[in-house]
C-alpha cells in the first residue's frame, strides 16, 4: 500500500537515509540516494516480521511487575536488574518510560485487559487501543473491528498498527461498551475475511499466489515479464476471481494473511476469553494517549515535522502533542528575546552616515517622516530629523535613492526607496491596485500596461523630473519583500506577514511554501509556541548554534546562472568557457546574435569535435578543450582489438568508418569479427581515444562522419589542473556533482580537492541545501558570494540537457513534474514549460504552461525560438492549448498576445507560418495527373508529343502512359531526336538531349577526376569506344570500369549512335541562377508538394535549405500558398490554389498503374514505403486511390510479377496495364489467395 501511493519525485525516509523515487515499475521502486532533502511523504517502516506471541507475553509480564512496583512505591530497578538481569542503562530507560506512563494513567494492558483511549482533541473520532501483544495481534484485532464497523455502516478512515497498539479513526463515534457484545455475536473469521479482500495486503498476497502457481508466470521462455505487466495481469485476474465462488487463489491468499501476516490464534484466544467474561476493556477519554500508546500516535506527527509541508501543518498540531514531540524546551533556539533582538540589530547597525542609511534602506520599505516601517522605528530612534534629511539629500543627489508615485497605493507614493526597493515596492503597489488583492496567485494577473513613476532629478528633497517605467516580476517582488522583512525583523508568524502585506492569505502561504521548498525559509518556534514562525534558513542556522559560516543556496544558483549565461561574441568562445554543448538551443542565450543556422557551420569546423566527452554524455566542444577532458579520465584500457583499430587511424588524419575497416574481412562468416570491431570502436569513443569530426561533401546530402585520433596526439592535463579548470567554468559546485564530470574514483577526487584547497587554488563555501553542504569555487569568486546582488530575471526557454538546467534537474522536475518538455526559467526559477515537438516538418505545440504575468515576455522569447527553428526548415507551428485551455476558449489578452507573434486561429487550433485550407487528396492528385498528361482528358495524341513534353525519360513505361497512341519505342526514337543516355540528378539512367545533360553537369558543379581528363579529351572529338580500346590495348570490361565514374558524375554520356560523348557544362549563365531556375521549373509542375517530396524529386546535388529557399520565394510572391492543404495529411504543403480550384472541374481519373520509372514516381515514395513497404515499385490506382503495389521483371518483353501487396481489386488494373503495353503478364504468386493464370 505504501508503494501504491508513491509518485515519481517523492523523497522517502528509509533506514535513516533519504531516497528520491525515480520511477515505479509495478511493485518495483527505483530510487536514487539524495542527501540533505526532507522527505515529502511519511517514513516507511518496511515489512519486518512482528513480535512473537511468546515475546509479547513476556513483555506484558515485565510491564505488570514493573508497574506494580511503582504503585507500591518500590524501586523498579531492583526487579529489572536483579530479576530480569537487564543492564543499568536499559533498566533506567524502561523504568523512566513506565513511570511517565503512570503519571498519565494507572491502567496498563495485561493478558486479560486492553486499554482503549478515545482521543478527544482530534477532528474525527480517534481511538488508541493499547494491547502490547505484538503487531500480528493488533493487525488481526484492527481488521476485526474494521469489519464490525463497516457492518454497522461506519466508515473506517484510518487504521495504523505497531507492536504495542493500533490507531483507529472512524466517521462516527463508537460506544466501547457495545464492543464485547459485538465480539460475542460475530464469527471473527468471516468478518476478517470479508474485510481483508478489499485491502492492499490482500491484493499483494494474491499477486504472489498467482505468480507462485504459474497462472501468471514471471518469465515466459527467456523473456522476463515486466513488473508493470505482471501487476496489470494480476489485477485483472483478481477482478475475475472476486466473482468466482470457492476460488482456490482467493482462499490461498486469505490463508496467507490469516495464518502468516496476522496472529489469528491470539485473537481467537482473546475473543474466547471475552465470551467467558474473563477479558476487560478499559475505556477513557483523553487529550493525548498515555505513554505506552503515544509512540504510534506521535509517529504521524513526527512524519509531518520532517516533511516539506510542515509549515502548514505544524500550527494545527495540539500544543500538548507538540510538548511531547519537542520535549520540555519547545523553542528551537536557546537565545533569549533580548539576544535575538541583539542578533538582528547587529545585522543592520544604527546608521551614522548617508551610506549606512542606504544600507538600511536596502533592507527596509519606504522612508518618510513618520517612520511607519518597524525597522526604521527602531533604527532611526534618537537621530535628529535634520541629520536624516541631510543624508537623504546627499543620497538623492548621488541618484542612489528615489521616490515613487502612481502606484495606486497611498502607503507607497511619495516615499523614498533604495533603487532596487523602488522597483519592488512600485511593482507590489501596482499589482495590489490592479486586482492582485483578489488573486491567490499574482502570476495569474496579466500585467501589460501596468506602470508607475520614479523620480530621477531633484531640487533638494523635491523631485523635479519623473520617468514612467513598467513593473518588474510581481512574483519575484513579493518573494524579495518577504525575505527582506524576515531578514531584518526576525522570526514572524504567517498571520503577521499576512497583515503586513496587501495580498490574500492563499498567495502569502503559497510564497512561503515555495520559499521553504527552495530551502530559503524554515518553520519552527523561536519566540513563542502558540503559532509556528517563519525565519530565514541562514538566520536559523546561526541562532541555533551552527558553527559554519553559511550562504543562501539561492546566491549559489545566481552565480552559476550568471556564469552559465554570460554572453560570448562567437560559438568558439562559448565552447571554451563551458564543458560541452549537446543542442543548438543551448547556445541561443550564450552567443550574441546566434542562429540555429550557425550550429551547422560550427559542427563542420575543423576545430570542433563530437564524442563521449563526459562518461556517456555525448556533446560538442573544441579540440582546445581535449587536454582538460582527458585529464578528468583515467588511463584508457586498450585490448588487442582496440590497438588494432588505432593502428588504422594515423595521427593528424581523419578517416571514415569504412576506411578504417576496409582491410578487415567481411561477409556472413565474419560477422563475429565485425561485431568485435564495432565494439572496439565504441570502447575507444567511450574512453575518448577517438572523437568525430564532420565534413560537407559536394553532391552528398548528408555530412560525412570522420574519426579523429586523440590518444597519443593531445597531451592530457594533470587531474588537479583539470579540476581547477572545471570548477572555474561551472563552479560553485558540490563534490558530488563533480562525480558526473570525473571518471576517476571517489577517493582520488576527494584527495585532489583537498590538495587544491590546501594550496589555495580553490576555496570552499558552505550553503544550506537544506543542511550545510560544501561548494567548491575559485578564490576570486568568494567575494561575489559574500553579499547578495540584484538578480537577473530574464525569461529563457531552455532544454533539459542545458548546462544550467542539468545542474538542478531534480529541483526543476520537482516543480514542473517529470516528462519531456522545454522548461521556462525566469531568472533561476522554473516557472513554466512548453510541450512542443517536431512532427514531420512542423512544430506540434500540445500545451504551454506559462503564468499570465509573464505572457508578453514569454511571447518575445518564444517568437525568437520559433524563428530559429525556421533555420532548420521548420517554420510552421500549430498550437492546441494554452495553460490547459483550448485556444478557442482563450481570453482576449492571451489570444492577442499569441496573435502578436504570428499565430492565427484556424478551426480548433492556432497556426503560425501557414494556413489551414484542407482539400481532398483526390483533388490534388487529379490536378497533378492532369498537368503531367496522365489523366484521360490530358493525354497527348502520340509518343512524339509525349516525348517533347518531358525533359528526360527513363523507359517506354514512363512515356506510354502519357500518349493515346504509342507506335515507336523510345530506343527507336533516340536517333531521330538525338537522345543521349546518361545519369540524372536522382542517380537514374535516363534518355535526354545533350543540352539537358550539359545543364545537369553545370548544376552538379563537380570537377572530373584529374586521372581521367585524357578520357574526356578523347571523347570530345571521338565517339567510338572501340578506337579508344584499341589505342590503349584495353578490354571492354576494363573500359567500362574506367568510364564508370565519369558516367555517374555526368561528365560523359552514351550518344544515340551507341558511342560515348564528353559533356561540357552549360556556359553563359551563373550556376547559382541555373540551379534556382531548374528548381523553380521543377516545383511549378506540381499543384501541391511537400518539402520531403521536393527533396526526393530534386535529387542529391541540392541541400534541403536550397529547396526551402525556392519554396519561400514562391510563397513570398504569392505563387504558392503554404499550410495544411490536404485532408488527413499532417504535413506542411506548398500549393497552387488556382490549379486546385481548376481540378474540381476535371472528371475523376481512370484506374491506372504508375510505373517506378515515371518522372513523378518519387512524389509517391512515402505512400509506397508506408502503405506497401516498397522502396520502388509499380503503384496501382483504383478510383484515384492507391490500392496495391507490385514489383516485376520486364525482361524478354514480359511483365513477371515477383511481389504483390494490397487489394485484390488492383489485379484487374494490372492486367489492363499489361494489355495496354502489349506485354504478356505472368506470376507465380497467389493474389487474394488464388493462383493467377498467366495472360
Amino acid at each position: 500500500s505504501f508503494v501504491a501511493n508513491l509518485r515519481n519525485g517523492d523523497v522517502i525516509l528509509l533506514g535513516g537515509s533519504t531516497y528520491r523515487v525515480t520511477n515505479i515499475q509495478g511493485t518495483r521502486v527505483n530510487v536514487t540516494t539524495v542527501t540533505g532533502y526532507r522527505p515529502t511523504v511519511p517514513s516507511w517502516s518496511g515489512e519486518a516480521r512482528g513480535r512473537s506471541r511468546e515475546l509479547s507475553k513476556a513483555l506484558l509480564d515485565l510491564i505488570g511487575h514493573t508497574v506494580n512496583a511503582l504503585r507500591k512505591q518500590f524501586d523498579p530497578l531492583l526487579i529489572l536488574k536483579d530479576v530480569y538481569g537487564l543492564s543499568e542503562g536499559v533498566a533506567n530507560t524502561i523504568a523512566r518510560h513506565l513511570q511517565e506512563h503512570t503519571l498519565d494513567s494507572f491502567q496498563v494492558p495485561d493478558p486479560n485487559r486492553i486499554i482503549i483511549e478515545e482521543v478527544v482533541s482530534g477532528g474525527m473520532p480517534t481511538y488508541m487501543i493499547t494491547s502490547c501483544r505484538g503487531r500480528g495481534f493488533n493487525t488481526a484485532f484492527g481488521y476485526f473491528m474494521a469489519g464490525l464497523a463497516e457492518q454497522s455502516g461506519i466508515a473506517v478512515l484510518e487504521l495504523s498498527f505497531d507492536e504495542n497498539g493500533l490507531l483507529f479513526k472512524t466517521s462516527q463515534s463508537i460506544d466501547p461498551a457495545e464492543m464485547l457484545d459485538a465480539f460475542r455475536s460475530n464469527n471473527h473469521i468471516e468478518v476478517i475475511e470479508r474485510y481483508i479482500v478489499n485491502t492492499q495486503i490482500f491484493a499483494k498476497r494474491f499477486r504472489e499466489v498467482a505468480g507462485r502457481s504459474l497462472i501468471i508466470p514471471k518469465r515466459i521462455g527467456a523473456e522476463e515479464v515486466s513488473p508493470q505487466q505482471f501487476q496489470q495481469r494480476a489485477d485483472s485476474l483478481l477482478q475475475r476471481h472476486r466473482s468466482i465462488e470457492d476460488s482456490l487463489l482467493i482462499k490461498e491468499a486469505k490463508n496467507e494473511i490469516l495464518f502468516g501476516d496476522i496472529d489469528i490464534k491470539s485473537l481467537s484466544s482473546f475473543l474466547e476469553s471475552s465470551m467467558n467474561s474473563e477479558t476487560r476493556i478499559v475505556h477513557s477519554k483523553v487529550v493525548v494517549p498515555s505513554k505506552l500508546g503515544m509512540s504510534l500516535y506521535m509517529s504521524s506527527f513526527e512524519d509531518l515535522l520532517s516533511m516539506k509541508t510542515r509549515a502548514f501543518l505544524v500550527k494545527d498540531i495540539d500544543p500538548e502533542i507538540l510538548r511531547r514531540l519537542l520535549g520540555n524546551r519547545s523553542l528551537a533556539t536557546e537565545l533569549t528575546d533580548d539576544q535575538l533582538q541583539e542578533y538582528y540589530s547587529d545585522k543592520v547597525p544604527k546608521p551614522t552616515s548617508a551610506n549606512e542609511l542606504l544600507d538600511l534602506m536596502k533592507k527596509g520599505g519606504g522612508l518618510d517622516r513618520n517612520w511607519e516601517n518597524p525597522l526604521y522605528q527602531e533604527k532611526l530612534k534618537g537621530i535628529e530629523h535634520s541629520t536624516i534629511e541631510k543624508w537623504v539629500k546627499e543620497l538623492a543627489a548621488e541618484d542612489k535613492i528615489r521616490k515613487i508615485r502612481s502606484t495606486g497605493s497611498k502607503e507607497l507614493d511619495d516615499k523614498w526607496f533604495a533603487d532596487y526597493m523602488a522597483e519592488i515596492h512600485g511593482t507590489l503597489g501596482c499589482i495590489a491596485g490592479a486586482g492582485g488583492k483578489d488573486l491567490t496567485d499574482i502570476r495569474d494577473l496579466y500585467t501589460k500596461d501596468l506602470n508607475f513613476e520614479i523620480s530621477v532629478e531633484y531640487d533638494g528633497l523635491n523631485p523635479t523630473k519623473w520617468v514612467e517605467i513598467g513593473i518588474s516580476d510581481p512574483h519575484e517582488a513579493l518573494r524579495v519583500k518577504i525575505i527582506e522583512m524576515l531578514g531584518s525583523e526576525g522570526p514572524r508568524t504567517g498571520e503577521y506577514i499576512n497583515d503586513r502585506l496587501p495580498f490574500p492569505q492563499g498567495q502569502i502561504d503559497s510564497i512561503l511554501h515555495e520559499l521553504e521548498m527552495r530551502n530559503v525559509l524554515s518553520v519552527g518556534f523561536y519566540k513563542q509556541t502558540d503559532d509556528a514562525e517563519y525565519i530565514l534558513k541562514v538566520d536559523e542556522h546561526r541562532i541555533t548554534g551552527g558553527d559554519e559560516e553559511v550562504l543562501e543556496y539561492r546566491w549559489i544558483q545566481n552565480l552559476v546562472m550568471q556564469k552559465s549565461f554570460k554572453q560570448h561574441d562567437d560559438g568558439f568562445s562559448a565552447f571554451n568557457n563551458h564543458i560541452l554543448f549537446q543542442k543548438q538551443q543551448e547556445m541561443m542565450y550564450r552567443v550574441k546574435d546566434f542562429r540555429y543556422a550557425d550550429w551547422k557551420d560550427l559542427q563542420l569546423d575543423t576545430d570542433v569535435i563530437m564524442g563521449r566527452l563526459l562518461h556517456n554524455r555525448i556533446g560538442y566542444t573544441t579540440s582546445e578543450n581535449l587536454p582538460m577532458l582527458l585529464g578528468l579520465k583515467p588511463e584508457p584500457w586498450l585490448g588487442e582489438m582496440e590497438k588494432l583499430i588505432l593502428e588504422k587511424i594515423p595521427k593528424g588524419e581523419n578517416l571514415t568508418r569504412q576506411e578504417i575497416l576496409a582491410d578487415f574481412p567481411k561477409g556472413e562468416e565474419h560477422k563475429s569479427l565485425q561485431r568485435d570491431l564495432k565494439n572496439a570502436i565504441s570502447n575507444l569513443e567511450r574512453q575518448l581515444c577517438i572523437v568525430k569530426q564532420f565534413e560537407d561533401v559536394v553532391g552528398r546530402r548528408r555530412r560525412l562522419s570522420l574519426f579523429h585520433r586523440v590518444i597519443d596526439v593531445y597531451e592530457p592535463m594533470s587531474f588537479e589542473d583539470s579540476l581547477v579548470e572545471i570548477i572555474k567554468r561551472i563552479g560553485p559546485v558540490k563534490a558530488f556533482t563533480l562525480r558526473y564530470y570525473v571518471s576517476r574514483s571517489v577517493e582520488e577526487l576527494a584527495l585532489a580537492l583537498r590538495n587544491l584547497e590546501n594550496r589555495g587554488e580553490i576555496s570552499k563555501v558552505m550553503a544550506l541545501v537544506p543542511e550545510p553542504e560544501a561548494f567548491y569555487v575559485i578564490p576570486e569568486e568568494v567575494k561575489k558570494l559574500s553579499h547578495p546582488s540584484k538578480e537577473e530575471r530574464s525569461l529563457r526557454i531552455l532544454t533539459q540537457s542545458d548546462p544550467y538546467v542539468s545542474r538542478f534537474i531534480w529541483e526543476v522536475r520537482s516543480i514542473l513534474d517529470r516528462g519531456w518538455y522545454l522548461p521556462v526559467f525566469k531568472g533561476v526559477d522554473p516557472v513554466g514549460k512548453v510541450l512542443m515537438f517536431k512532427v514531420n516538418d512542423y512544430l506540434e505545440i500540445k500545451d504551454m504552461h506559462i503564468p499570465y504575468a509573464y505572457l508578453d515576455e514569454f511571447c518575445i522569447a518564444f517568437e525568437k525560438l520559433l524563428e530559429n527553428h525556421s533555420d532548420q526548415l521548420v517554420d510552421v507551428a500549430v498550437l492546441s492549448q494554452f495553460n490547459g485551455v483550448p485556444v478557442t476558449e482563450l481570453e482576449k489578452d492571451s489570444k492577442n498576445a499569441l496573435e502578436s507573434i504570428g499565430f492565427k486561429l484556424a478551426g480548433e487550433r492556432m497556426i503560425r507560418g501557414g494556413i489551414v485550407d484542407p482539400q481532398p487528396k483526390e483533388i490534388a492528385e487529379r490536378a497533378l495527373f492532369h498537368r503531367h498528361h496522365l489523366h484521360q482528358n490530358s493525354r497527348l495524341e502520340n509518343e512524339i508529343e509525349a516525348l517533347s513534353s518531358l525533359q528526360e525519360v527513363r523507359d517506354d513505361f514512363g512515356l506510354r502512359g502519357r500518349s493515346e497512341l504509342y507506335r515507336v519505342s523510345l530506343k527507336n526514337m533516340a536517333s531521330a531526336h538525338q537522345l543521349h543516355q546518361g545519369i540524372n540528378l536522382r542517380g537514374h539512367q535516363v534518355w535526354a538531349s545533350y543540352d539537358h545533360f550539359s545543364t545537369l553537369l553545370a548544376i552538379r558543379g563537380m570537377e572530373p577526376d584529374e586521372d581521367l581528363l585524357d578520357v574526356l579529351e578523347f571523347f570530345e572529338t571521338n565517339s567510338d569506344p572501340n578506337l579508344f580500346m584499341e589505342r590503349h590495348a584495353m578490354k571492354r570490361a576494363e573500359f567500362r570500369k574506367l568510364i564508370q565514374p565519369l558516367l555517374r558524375s555526368g561528365h560523359m554520356v552514351q550518344d544515340y549512335r551507341g558511342g560515348f560523348r564528353s559533356v561540357a557544362p552549360r556556359q553563359g549563365l551563373d550556376p547559382v541562377l541555373l540551379r534556382k531556375e531548374y528548381l523553380r521549373r521543377l516545383v511549378s509542375d506540381y499543384p501541391v508538394i511537400t518539402l520531403k517530396q521536393f527533396i526526393k524529386l530534386a535529387g542529391t546535388p541540392f541541400k534541403p535549405e536550397e529547396l526551402k529557399a525556392i519554396l519561400t520565394e514562391f510563397e513570398e510572391d504569392d505563387t504558392l500558398i503554404k499550410g495544411f492543404l490536404i485532408k488527413d495529411l499532417m504535413e506542411v504543403c506548398w500549393g497552387k490554389k488556382d490549379l486546385l480550384e481548376d481540378a474540381k472541374n476535371v472528371p475523376p481519373i481512370r484506374d491506372f498503374v504508375l510505373p517506378p520509372s515515371d518522372p513523378i514516381a518519387p512524389y509517391f515514395a512515402d505512400v509506397l514505403k508506408q502503405r506497401f513497404g516498397f522502396g520502388s515499385a509499380y503503384l496501382v490506382f483504383h478510383n484515384a486511390e492507391p490500392v496495391a503495389a507490385f514489383k516485376a521483371n520486364t525482361r524478354d518483353k514480359t511483365i513477371d510479377v515477383t511481389d504483390y501487396e494490397g487489394s485484390e481489386k488492383g489485379w484487374r488494373i494490372v492486367k489492363e496495364f499489361a494489355w495496354e503495353h502489349q506485354m504478356p503478364l505472368k506470376t507465380e504468386l497467389r493474389i487474394g489467395g488464388k493462383k493467377r493464370r498467366n495472360s
